[in-house]
């Protein structure tokens, strides 16, 4: 029993680093500094959540030594999602998406990767200003008769497209965070 509890821990220090976990306040840390610098657009951490937990999610697996053209940030209070960030340019931004197309006739389906330029639709949502630039407030909405709080929240600052989600604070908190991005 206790070999199988020690081959437990030795695995999870192992694949843990994977998930790239820091404390926000760490943002000297060199590996959020090197993502930093080898993002393909100006990424930006909200400085209100210095206290709590940072996963990089996104890229996954984390190459320091490639360079990034999207980020997904998880912040974490009490071991609980608070909020999710995720960034890349603003414009000329091209993501990858599979189109599927079946021929019912012969039953042949081919997938085919076609590279799409992203355009944020601006003209949904409630608008709200965040630090100076116009940016959009989407609710999630009800559950079974129950208010969802949050939504998601997104805008363009200093050449980068940002988009904040949560199910877990306010749309006050949502805004408040997005001010203090740096």
């Amino acid at each position: 029993m206790k070999l199988i509890i020690k081959a437990i821990l030795v695995l999870t220090v192992f694949l843990y680093p994977a998930y790239s976990i820091y404390t926000a306040a760490q943002y000297s840390d060199p590996q959020l500094e090197q993502l930093k610098k080898i993002s393909d657009f100006k990424l930006l951490t909200p400085k209100s959540l210095s206290e709590s937990s940072l996963e990089i999610k996104e890229p996954y697996p984390l190459n320091l030594s490639e360079k990034v053209t999207m980020v997904r940030l998880h912040y974490f209070e009490n071991e609980k999602l608070k909020v999710g960030i995720t960034q890349h340019k603003l414009n000329n931004y091209k993501t990858i998406q599979e189109e599927i197309i079946v021929n019912f006739g012969t039953g042949d389906v081919e997938i085919k990767k076609v590279a799409k330029e992203f355009v944020p639709d601006f003209s949904t949502g409630e608008k709200v200003n965040i630090n100076g630039n116009e940016a959009r407030f989407v609710p999630w909405g009800q559950k079974e008769g129950e208010n969802i709080p949050g939504g998601i929240l997104f805008w363009g600052q200093e050449g980068t497209y940002i988009e904040m989600d949560s199910s877990s604070i306010t749309k006050r908190e949502m805004i408040k965070i997005a001010k203090s991005m740096q």
